[in-house]
């Protein structure tokens, strides 16, 4: 399954989300997603060609940083590029 940012997928509640952004750390690829009606927002991985939520607390803290971290440097960017 090929997944871009940008991309719309529905999950198993029936519900669709925007793909934010999506990261390789350790070796899996993470995504940031966030539902365009309730503002939901997902931190998933694939597993067997399905999105799985991450649920352990160290890793989500982990994996937030790491977007957080992707996001900030965007920015900076756009910022800088606008100078």
């Amino acid at each position: 399954m090929r997944i871009n940012m940008g991309d719309t997928i529905t999950l198993d509640d029936n519900e669709e989300y925007l793909i934010v952004t999506k990261s390789f750390i350790n070796e899996k690829e993470y995504y940031f997603l966030i539902n365009e009606k309730s503002y939901q927002i997902l931190f998933c991985y694939l597993e067997n060609d399905e999105m799985v939520e991450v649920s352990d607390e160290e890793e989500l803290e982990n994996v937030m940083d790491v977007f957080l971290e992707d996001i900030q440097k965007f920015f900076n960017s756009e910022n800088e590029n606008k100078a």
